[in-house]
């Protein structure tokens, strides 16, 4: 009995032994083989309009590890970047054992505002809150003229005032909705809020009654086209309907 327990048991030890064996050599040749033919020699960023591809390969690409395409594409996956510009999420793909495909989703600004030092832009979702603050200025993005911000962090509300987000909103809203040819509203000093279409200057006034002004945009443009004037609708309520058209 004694003798089969022992021989049993020698078995057990033999087998175990020689599988943990290969895969120790299984592991070290695998280890090999990613890091010595494995480097990253080409990172391809599709989706991407507004953040140039050099920063966002420069962002996955964190340290001297990640110059390896196995290494980059798992480390991404735990702990991906969270702070590339204007990039709401990315996926990394390998397509062969050194070239990494970046697949992005972006996150399109609605507008922006200039800082107060006028150093920098400060962009914003459709909701108010900021996406990134930025010494670059991006092509066909709503601009807002005449307000500026101190200080503004990715994330939080635009730090112009609670009031003047929700009346720049309201105006881009309104702008987007009728698919009037604007890029740009400037906000005065003395309160008065203008902005151009083609060659007519639209003076809104205050923002008493901006939804209604906006509305009647659409019915009275199309009757003035190739004219240059200032479309007066400061004095328009409810109680007075009156607009007047000043020719240049």
């Amino acid at each position: 009995m004694n003798s089969n327990r022992i021989k049993r048991h020698s078995g057990f030890r033999y087998y175990f032994f020689n599988i943990l064996l290969f895969v120790i050599i299984l592991a070290l040749i695998t280890g090999f083989v990613i890091v010595f033919f494995c480097p990253t020699k080409n990172i391809k960023v599709k989706g991407n309009h507004i953040c140039p591809d050099t920063v966002i390969s420069a962002a996955i690409v964190r340290d001297s590890f990640d110059e390896n395409a196995i290494y980059c594409l798992l480390h991404n996956k735990i702990k991906p970047v969270k702070d590339i510009p204007f990039v709401r999420d990315y996926k990394i793909i390998l397509s062969n054992r050194n070239t990494l495909t970046v697949r992005v989703k972006e996150e399109e600004p609605y507008g922006y505002v200039e800082s107060e030092k006028g150093d920098s832009y400060i962009y914003y979702d459709e909701s108010g809150k900021v996406l990134e603050v930025s010494e670059r200025l991006l092509e066909d993005v709503f601009r807002v003229a005449g307000i500026t911000a101190k200080k503004a962090t990715p994330g939080e509300a635009l730090p112009v005032g609670e009031s003047n987000v929700k009346t720049i909103l309201l105006i881009e809203d309104e702008i987007k909705r009728e698919e009037l040819p604007v890029d740009a509203v400037t906000f005065s000093e003395d309160g008065t809020i203008t902005f151009m279409v083609r060659d007519i200057l639209v003076n809104l006034g205050t923002r008493a009654s901006l939804s209604e002004k906006l509305r009647r945009l659409p019915y009275i443009l199309p009757k003035l086209k190739k004219q240059r004037g200032t479309l007066h609708l400061e004095e328009w309520s409810e109680e007075n309907t009156d607009i007047v058209f000043e020719r240049e």
